[in-house]
């Protein structure tokens, strides 16, 4: 073989070495480290909003939530049952693929449309009687009026109450001034003048009273101020007056007393949850709090905490603040009496399994071997679980378990102790010092000589001639004889002890 080939062949053999041992050491590496995935996928248009390798055991990222205009995110939901929510991210052990779930909110105030309040608003005519319009209006929200009817002999004024803040069934009524002939004169009034009366909506009071030269305007007066009330707006015709009016002064609800009617100001929604270890006694949804006020003021009650059985109540996540600053939705945290393994679990209510070391033969262990009733999710240290010592017997070695020991207890485990022959010619699995030993003996018959070793001691069963050292003997045949055979036939497999003879016959036989 030329120089250049022994070079070439050298230099692949060198190449071959370092990639399998980088690539090899680096998937060992990368296989020791257990990981779980978790993916979170949007159910509003199907996509993945994030998917994540996450070591056994540990804690997951949960990612922001998508917001939907016209939609309240309802929470984390198994993605093929629906039904099950998902709230603990905490302790990955098995792959989780969970999607979010959202419910209707038409009118974007953080609440669930299905779990609101509808009121009925109705609009009536109070000179026909008739039922201008009836109208489904959720709880906050502003009914729309219908068109007014228009009469001969009278001039609609507006509305009997306000429905920009429905908070209850309503009837809303029309008001109609009866149009008044000039020459009337009421109270010494001026011919072609009209009485423009402004009056309080809440109380019924005359703010003022304004005489006014027919199709001028007036002059509006300032309003009068209630307590949890704001003002609204005027409700009749005080422009381009015609006939005498009657102006009202409508009101809005304004219970924080911040200047704002309360339709328009910000509103929160104060919730009480479970985190599903226990239930909640009382109202869980107070709807419409306004900003800056108090529990007591709004009649918000905390609910009582009831914890299921083998758990105990903890605390509220957040704390609870009894003033009204925001959207917050309190959670009750229920947390297992007992819980060794830390899932946030209940023990009583957990899987269990046994762990067991065992030896099939030529060894024993030193230590417990059998551990039973370990939680699920354990590591072997959080269970107390010591791995036996393995004791060999004479003329064995202890050679490793039969596989990797689990980093978690997720299911009945049982490691085999292995032990090998510190002597073992015959590769039969027993030490050589415990077997039985043979002897191959080559002996010369009549006419001739053997030449060379002709016994053979301490031989194994199933060794081979060659790997125990045999070396047949070499027949020497007399003068006028020659060779014949071996009796018996020799096997090169040692079956048991044997004498070998080799036989000789005449040369003219």
């Amino acid at each position: 073989m030329s120089n250049k080939k022994i070079i070439a062949i050298s230099v692949g053999i060198i190449l071959a070495v370092f990639f399998l041992t980088s690539f090899a050491g680096g998937t060992e590496e990368k296989a020791s480290i257990a990981v779980r995935n978790v993916v979170f996928t949007d159910s509003y248009d199907g996509h993945n909003i994030a998917d994540y390798e996450v070591e056994l055991g540990k804690a997951s990222i949960i990612p922001d939530i998508p917001v939907h205009k016209g939609y309240i995110f309802k929470g984390w939901y198994d993605y093929n049952n629906q039904s099950l929510k998902i709230e603990n991210f905490d302790r990955i052990v098995d792959d989780i693929h969970v999607v979010a779930v959202y419910a209707s909110d038409i009118n974007d105030n953080n609440i669930s449309d299905d779990e609101e309040v509808y009121y009925e608003v109705k609009f009536i005519d109070t000179i026909d009687k008739e039922i201008l319009k009836t109208e489904k209006v959720l709880e906050g929200m502003a009914a729309t009026a219908p068109l007014n009817v228009e009469y001969e002999n009278y001039e609609f004024a507006g509305w009997d109450k306000s429905y920009s803040n429905v908070t209850s069934d309503l009837q809303v009524k029309t008001i109609y001034n009866k149009k008044i002939v000039n020459n009337d004169n009421l109270n010494n009034q001026a011919p072609n003048t009209y009485l423009v009366t402004f009056v309080d909506g809440d109380d019924g009071k005359t703010i003022k009273t304004v005489e006014v030269r027919e199709g001028e305007n007036v002059t509006l007066p300032t309003p009068i101020k209630h307590l949890g009330r704001v003002f609204d707006y005027w409700d009749g015709n005080y422009k381009n007056v015609r006939s005498n009016q009657k102006v009202v002064a409508r009101y809005a609800d304004d219970k924080n007393n911040n200047g704002k009617k309360d339709s328009l100001d910000t509103h929160y929604v104060i919730e009480f949850v479970s985190n599903g270890r226990g239930t909640l006694d009382g109202k869980t949804r107070f709807t419409n709090s306004l900003v800056g006020m108090n529990f007591d003021s709004v009649g918000i009650i905390v609910p009582k905490t009831v914890a299921e059985q083998y758990y105990k109540f903890d605390r509220w996540d957040p704390p609870i603040n009894e003033v009204v600053n925001n959207n917050v939705k309190y959670k009750a945290l229920f947390v297992p009496e007992n819980d060794i393994n830390n899932n946030e679990i209940a023990d009583e209510t957990e899987r269990h399994y046994t762990v067991e070391f065992k030896v099939n033969e030529n060894g024993s262990l030193k230590g417990t071997s059998k551990y039973e009733h370990v939680l699920y999710g354990l590591t072997f240290e959080e269970a107390g679980i010591v791995i036996p010592t393995p004791v060999a017997d004479q003329y064995y070695k202890f050679v490793g378990w039969d596989k990797e020991f689990s980093e978690i207890v997720i299911s009945r485990q049982t490691y085999y102790a292995k032990f090998e022959p510190i002597n073992d010619k015959n590769n039969n699995g027993i030490a050589d010092e415990t077997e039985s030993h043979y002897t191959i003996e080559f002996r010369s018959g009549e006419h001739g000589s053997i030449r060379g070793r002709t016994i053979y001691e301490t031989l194994m069963l199933g060794m081979q001639f060659k790997h125990a050292g045999i070396v047949v003997a070499t027949p020497v045949p007399d003068e006028n004889y020659v060779f014949d055979r071996w009796d018996p036939p020799i096997n090169t497999t040692i079956t048991g002890s044997a004498i070998y003879t080799a036989l000789f016959v005449p040369v003219n036989n």
